[in-house]
């Protein structure tokens, strides 16, 4: 594994934890370089299939004298949810070295901890997110014979990053989620008199009459609903100031992953 040892005040592993999984969470307990965490966030799926499994688990990380923290749901088929989950994990710990394992008995938290590391690494070097994955060394004969397994630690070093929507995109998008979930049409009128009232700025002016100003309309539809229209986030019905908009299930995804 990568030397931790000067660049970051701690280490963070993200080990998804899954019923049929055991086997594997347990020898990585045994590796040298697991030890080192100083925290181990245990995400189990399904909890109530293997509560018995994943106590015994943390206990065992625990007996690696690493803080351990346990983080259940139903989420393991929606890589939306997977990617949120690990946001929230990151978002947390910035500023320290963050090690997410790779299960090979879900495509879903595979994928979704390649897509996190090239999300919400920072570029700025003050979070380094480390993905890896353990691959059997010996053979099933050879590791039978001998009584023993060993495993070999691979990190992945991704060269290149993801974009996300920015913070403010997905703010408007939350806001036209939160309108419509109240039953109220998202026209335009509507959606500036609440982005107003949540200080989102359209322009750069102070105009007062904000619901007759073409300027704050023409800013809107510019700034914001051809971003979100353009990357499927949002759906459009009507024309001109009457068009009402909707979020798609794109965006209910996007805001699962980056916002909720």
């Amino acid at each position: 594994m990568t030397n931790c040892s000067v660049k970051y005040s701690r280490r963070i592993h993200i080990i998804p934890v899954f019923s049929k999984d055991n086997k594997r969470a347990t020898k990585m307990i045994m590796l040298p370089e697991i030890l080192k965490a100083d925290t181990v966030y245990l995400i189990t799926t399904r909890i109530n299939r293997m509560p018995t499994n994943a106590e015994t688990l943390k206990s065992e990380f625990e007996k690696t004298h690493a803080n351990i923290k346990m983080i259940t749901g139903a989420f393991d088929d929606d890589i939306y949810y997977a990617i949120g989950v690990l946001r929230k994990i990151i978002e947390s710990e910035r500023g320290n070295y963050i090690f997410i394992n790779l299960p090979s008995t879900s495509h879903v938290w595979t994928s979704a901890g390649l897509i996190a590391t090239m999300l919400f690494s920072d570029g700025n070097n003050k979070t380094e997110i480390i993905p890896y994955y353990l691959k059997e060394k010996n053979s099933y004969y050879i590791a039978k014979k001998h009584n023993s397994e060993r495993y070999d630690i691979n990190t992945l070093s991704l060269g290149f990053r993801i974009e996300k929507p920015s913070d403010e995109i997905l703010n408007v998008l939350a806001r036209i989620s939160e309108i419509e979930k109240k039953g109220i049409t998202v026209t335009k009128k509507v959606l500036i008199e609440v982005l107003e009232h949540s200080n989102i700025k359209l322009t750069m002016t102070s105009e007062k009459d904000t619901t007759n100003d073409p300027g704050k309309y023409n800013a809107l539809q510019r700034k914001f609903i051809k971003p979100l229209t353009d990357r499927g986030y949002i759906t459009t019905s009507g024309s001109g100031i009457r068009s009402g908009y909707s979020v798609t299930e794109l965006g209910m995804n996007a805001l699962h992953a980056f916002v909720e």
